[in-house]
């Protein structure tokens, strides 16, 4: 008996040494990549009591589970608009609706990022929006390790928000292990450029392989003041002035402002050059936007847009008709911010105009690697184009 306790004893000494032994020689040769995702790229799941909140008694008051509201079916039907708006608006300082927790789902996964949304059939799931699905398939093709780094594009700019979101994503890329690739798209790219440009030159060389930016607004885009003035629906079947009323305070949207070193004088609005947006923010009732953009935004962006010091590729669509400026009709002193004239040109994806995509090489100066346009391609089609999806085995 003693026997077979000392061999037993022995076998489990020599698979812990094995064990130990082949995770620290994968580590250092492991194939990781991480997904960041842009603007709207995240489920956000939240629970809420609102049951001391009178004024809406109509609406669900109460959830103990995390349950998805972006994108959701909530949004598309008109009698829960106001509920709805209710859980996903934020305060003017991105703070949460009082009696709300909002997260973005599966850290480190890939649930939160991959299908944004599906209809479930019983045992039949029909993807309705997919995003970095197709991606995060042919890298696992190739053998990489895939996480997800999904964030409340809500709240992304709110002090402790980011300061949090960029310790998470410090340690994920550390506990993935060796050098890992980061991939992002839309309002990842200034998100991964910020966290890069707050590590130290030892840092990313010992855990950073490569940074490939999917349709990167470096530049910001003119749509996202649109948004601000007038508001985006984004194909949900609700009033501009409705979804303007939640996307005028949303962090993602606000640091999508025409960034002002890439668009200096060029007539971003009423032919006047980046330095007149807080004019006209203010003008459209938003002082307190114009000031978070003047003040802090302004400052954010000059952390953004400084080389991240690592192997940089961008890729990105182009020949797309693109939203370049916005003429808002005048009455005297006063704008009419419901119907503006938008001035488009064709050097962009469809989103982000071709000045700002370029800007990393063109205007901010960085040692770029490699710099691809796909003609054609749209700033949310890229993902699943197969010239795309072609290129990743050669650029990973």
């Amino acid at each position: 008996m003693i026997g077979w306790l000392i061999v037993l004893l022995i076998l489990i000494l020599f698979w812990h040494c094995q064990m130990k032994r082949s995770y620290f020689s994968f580590s250092p040769q492991s194939r990781s990549v991480v997904l960041i995702p842009g603007l709207g790229g995240s489920i956000l799941e939240a629970k809420w009591d609102l049951s001391f909140d009178l004024e809406r008694f109509y609406c669900q008051t109460k959830e103990d589970h995390w349950t998805q509201i972006w994108p959701s079916a909530f949004a598309a039907v008109p009698v829960e608009n106001e509920c709805w708006k209710h859980l996903i608006e934020v305060g003017p300082n991105f703070e949460n609706t009082k009696g709300v927790e909002i997260q973005a789902k599966d850290w480190g996964g890939l649930k939160g990022i991959n299908i944004l949304d599906e209809v479930d059939l019983y045992l039949l799931k029909i993807p309705i929006v997919k995003y970095f699905e197709e991606t995060s398939k042919r890298l696992k093709s190739l053998g990489y390790n895939v996480y997800g780094a999904p964030y409340d594009f809500r709240r992304i700019l709110e002090p402790g928000y980011l300061r949090n979101f960029v310790s998470r994503l410090e340690q994920l890329i550390e506990e993935a292990g060796g050098k890992v690739t980061l991939i992002s798209h839309s309002l990842g790219g200034p998100t991964t450029t910020y966290f890069l440009n707050q590590q130290s030159t030892k840092w990313k060389k010992d855990h950073i392989k490569k940074f490939i930016g999917l349709s990167s607004p470096m530049g910001g885009a003119t749509q996202a003041l649109s948004a601000c003035l007038t508001g985006l629906t984004e194909g949900i079947p609700v009033t501009e002035a409705f979804m303007k009323s939640i996307e005028k305070h949303y962090a993602g949207i606000l640091w999508m402002i025409n960034e002002p070193k890439t668009w200096r004088d060029l007539p971003v609005i009423n032919g006047h050059g980046s330095s007149a947006i807080p004019k006209f923010l203010t003008l459209s009732g938003e002082k307190h936007t114009a000031d978070l953009w003047n003040g802090y935004i302004r400052d954010i962006w000059s952390k953004t847009v400084i080389d991240p010091g690592v192997e940089v590729h961008l890729v990105h669509g182009s020949n797309v008709k693109t939203l370049f400026s916005l003429q808002y009709p005048q009455n005297g002193d006063n704008y009419d911010f419901r119907h503006p004239f938008k001035g488009y040109e064709y050097e962009g994806d469809g989103t982000v105009p071709g000045i700002s995509l370029n800007s990393p090489i063109d205007i901010h100066h960085w040692k770029v690697k490699g710099n691809t346009s796909l003609p054609g391609a749209t700033h949310l089609g890229i993902l699943n184009d197969k010239r795309w999806l072609n290129m990743i085995a050669d650029l990973v």
